[in-house]
């Protein structure tokens, strides 16, 4: 069978075109060898984007806690440690008033969440963690704009408090501000790292900055599901 090397038989002749089915299976090879190529390259890329989501991602990360809010988490120290949810208490009161929050614990409950070596105690309203050791802390706020029509300006916070305190250590406070232009929902949360002692109380404090004039500070209260005091407790793995 006649090749396409073979169309000029004397080689002193001039060559003739090539015929169309060989060119035209000339242009097939260069065109499949460009899409080979462009294949792989795009392979490479789908396997490079993939592995920097994976290290951008570590366990615990707070974007997994509360996608929707932007507050912030202090970083652990290396190696990574591995995250133990312990605690997850939702907030009791809905009434912006100035004070020690108190929280649901009752086991059983939706989203509440505590383990054994925790307790709540309800008289003091503290959060008792029995077992010394190292704790992320996270503080949720959020509130709900229950009267639309009143426009305030404002300010709401949390602020851990620690008993006993804990020489220099700063508690963390989540806090935010209301304006009249703030939508019917707003909040912020904070993750901080701790080691804690044996018998280590957790307790928060509200704070509202608010006008009181016809009864503004009804006009906000916390969202109850989404006011929430967690606690993950901090084990390093130990390599084999």
């Amino acid at each position: 069978m006649s090749s396409c090397a073979d169309v000029a038989k004397d080689p002193e002749a001039p060559w003739p075109p090539a015929p169309r089915s060989c060119a035209r299976r000339r242009l097939w090879q260069v065109l499949g060898a460009a899409g080979l190529l462009l294949a792989a390259v795009a392979l490479g890329a789908g396997i490079g984007l993939a592995v920097g989501k994976a290290a951008a991602s570590g366990p615990g990360s707070p974007g997994g806690l509360l996608n929707t809010l932007t507050g912030s988490t202090e970083e652990p120290q290396d190696p990574a440690p591995i995250v133990t949810p312990t605690a997850r208490l939702l907030a009791q009161d809905v009434i912006l008033k100035n004070g020690t929050l108190s929280w649901y614990s009752e086991k059983g409950m939706a989203d509440v969440l505590l383990l054994p070596g925790l307790t709540y105690d309800k008289r003091r309203k503290e959060l008792v963690v029995a077992k010394a050791g190292r704790y992320q802390v996270c503080l949720y706020l959020e509130l709900s704009h229950i009267l639309p029509d009143s426009r305030v300006s404002g300010r709401v916070s949390l602020a851990l408090h620690l008993e006993p305190p804990q020489i220099g250590v700063t508690a963390q406070s989540v806090a935010v501000k209301l304006k009249p232009s703030s939508p019917n929902a707003v909040g912020d949360y904070h993750c901080q790292w701790l080691q804690m002692p044996d018998n280590q109380r957790l307790s928060v404090h509200l704070s509202a900055y608010l006008p009181t004039e016809a009864g503004e500070y009804q006009a906000w209260q916390l969202a109850q599901t989404a006011t929430k005091l967690e606690l993950f407790q901090m084990a390093v793995e130990v390599p084999d």
